[in-house]
Parts: C-alpha cells; structure tokens; sequence
C-alpha cells in the first residue's frame, strides 16, 4: 500500500507536497476504510485549478519506468510542462515514495528531468538504503543486495531506471519487495470518468472497454448497474454492420437503438465506470479522478458506497461534490483538502474534537478546516 508520497516542481506544484496516508485517528465508525493502519479509501477536494488532476498525474509518475508493458502514458503528453513553469532550465522533479507491504517500508525517491531523463535515484528498505544510482556521475553508485552481487550496474543503458534493470536482470525470489513493488506498480489505475481516453496504468489497449461490454456474460451485470442508478433498459448484443463488431443495442417496441446514440454524459460516465470495475479484482491502487463530475448527487452516493465495499484496493478519488462530506460515507482522516500547494486530511486541520455525529459539510463551509 501506499504510505506517503511527496512530489516538487511538478508542473504546478513548486513547494515540496506530501500527502500522508499513515495519519489515522482512533474513530470507531467506518472502520474499513482504514487498512494496515493506513488510509484506504479517500477523497480528496479543492478548488478548480488546486492540482487535483496533477497529484494524480504526479503519483502515476512512477509507472512511467517500472511498469512491465508501457501504458497509454499521460505523463509523457505532458513532456513541455513536466517540469514547473517558474523553474530555470536544468531543474529537475523529485519525487518520493514510501510504501508498506505487510510490516516491510519501501521508499523510492528519485528525481527526473523530463518522463524519460532521470538525475538519480534512491530504494530505502527499512530504514536502510540499498540502492543508489545518479545517472549522470557513476562514480559514487552501488547495489547492496546480495541478490546483485554479480549484476554489472554500469551496463544500465538508455536511462533505465535502475530498479527496472535490477529486476529484469536479477534472480529476485517473487516475494523480494523490489518484486512486491514493480507488482503494485503493475496494477496501478488512474482513470477519469469525463473521459475515455483519460487513463493509465493497468491496460494499454483502449478498445477493451467497449468490447468488455459486449461480452454475453457482462450484459445482465451491466443492465443490473444501470437498473439501480435509475436507468431501466432492454439491452441486447447486436452485429454492427458498419464494421462487423458487437455492439450494445436498446430495444424498443419498433426498433433498436445503438445504446451511445441515446446516452447522456452522466450514463456515459456510468458505463465508463461499469467497464473499469470489471478490472477491480486485478487492482492494487486506484486514481479516480473527478469521479463524479457528471452523477447525480444520489448516483455520486451509491458509486462511492460501491468503491468503498471494494477493500482489496487502495482508492484516492477527487470530487467537489461537499455533499459527500458526511460520516457515513467517509472519516474526517480520509477526507483530504487540497489547497495552495499543500493537502491535509480533516482531522488534521481542526484542533476540535470531530465525532460522527458531526456535519463535516457545514463545517467545512464555515471555516472550520
């Protein structure tokens, strides 16, 4: 899981952010959403234009070189405004990860001129530091895994991350937590439900979501879904003769209707939704950002209720919706305010008392965070 993260000169963000998911407080309701004594389940608010894309953006940096088969990669679009606008030429980002599997601490910290130039990096594994690679001075770099002792680091070539080439070139039993981490990598999404393309992480092939929908056994899950969110169809799988692919048809009494003619944006978010949850077994982190930019507030409700069932998974989902502010369906420690370069849960920003009873909307609205 993931334990903390920080991130500097990252497109907006100029000063050091750290989001902390280990700083949980002793409330006795919504036990769940706490796993391994860390945040499981969050949301995360701010403003329009506070960085709520970018940390997710900045979080997913990681899959950009440890990732087994390259991604549909966001990051790399971004190659003109990777490093922040305010920084002079030759800057570079940092970045630091800190992970805990089981009672094991892993921490990844490294820093990048561009999604592919890295400056060095750095693995801690308890406390100690085992790996150290600056890729511009080999003269000080060393590997102190026993695992490596014949593995020639200089070999590195065309800007590998070293922990990549490590595991790729090592005899690393599948429980070594450099293995345990390029795993939790693997299974790493960031998606958005205002759009299809809009994603990384997991699956780096975009036709999967329309034709996950158009196999026979996800069609009544997928009619069920809509059913409760308000959406009572008659679906079936049709031939489309443009093209001679399946697609999904509505039924009516005279005619049948391709289901994406007659969607609204916010059924169109839905189904989006729908496609990616058919993946949820095979998570380990999930991004979701701006889940619920096109639901109903009633509909944003029964979504959230249906991540946070999910506990096999880390979550971070992003919204302005405050009428998600409620004990019921989150804890003021995972519930995160993102705001000047800086993000903090809650229950960290009050010295008050919070119990459940406790509106955290109207708290939040008269200043009280």
């Amino acid at each position: 899981m993931l334990k903390k993260f920080a991130v500097q000169n990252f497109m907006g963000f100029t000063n050091k952010l750290e989001l902390d998911l280990s700083k949980v407080y002793d409330y006795d309701f919504n036990q769940n959403y706490i796993k391994n004594k860390l945040v499981n389940k969050a949301l995360i608010y701010g403003k329009n234009g506070v960085g709520k894309s970018n940390l997710g953006l900045a979080i997913f940096d990681i899959t950009t070189h440890l990732k087994d088969d390259k991604p549909l990669d966001l990051i790399e679009g971004l190659e003109n405004i990777y490093i922040n606008g305010n920084l002079p030429k030759g800057s570079s980002v940092y970045f630091k990860y800190t992970f805990l599997f089981d009672q094991d601490e892993v921490v990844y910290e490294y820093e990048k001129y561009s999604p592919d130039t890295f400056k060095q990096e750095t693995l801690f594994i308890n406390g100690e530091k085992l790996i150290y690679f600056d890729h511009l001075n080999h003269q000080d770099n060393f590997v102190l895994l026993t695992e490596c002792q014949n593995l020639n680091i200089d070999l590195l070539k065309n800007n590998m991350s070293i922990v990549r080439y490590i595991y790729y070139n090592s005899n690393l039993d599948t429980k070594h937590l450099i293995c345990q981490l390029i795993d939790f990598v693997n299974r790493m999404l960031f998606f958005s439900t205002s759009s299809t393309s809009n994603y990384d992480g997991l699956i780096n092939q975009s036709k999967f979501l329309t034709e996950s929908l158009t196999k026979v056994e996800n069609l009544d899950k997928f009619s069920q879904f809509l059913k409760e969110n308000g959406l009572n169809f008659d679906l079936s799988i049709e031939e489309n003769p443009l093209n001679n692919t399946k697609m999904i048809v509505a039924n009516y009494k005279y005619k049948k209707v391709p289901l994406h003619l007659i969607t609204s944006d916010g059924t169109d978010a839905l189904i989006l939704y729908f496609c990616w949850s058919l993946n949820f077994d095979n998570l380990s982190f999930l991004y979701l950002d701006e889940f619920d930019s096109h639901y109903h507030y009633e509909t944003s409700e029964k979504i959230l209720k249906l991540i946070n069932e999910q506990n096999s998974f880390q979550t971070i989902l992003t919204t302005h919706n405050t009428t998600l502010m409620k004990n019921y369906l989150t804890r003021p420690d995972c519930c995160f305010i993102l705001e000047n370069g800086q993000i903090r849960s809650l229950a960290s920003s009050t010295e008050k008392e919070i119990k459940e009873v406790h509106n955290l909307e109207k708290m939040y609205r008269n200043g009280a965070f």
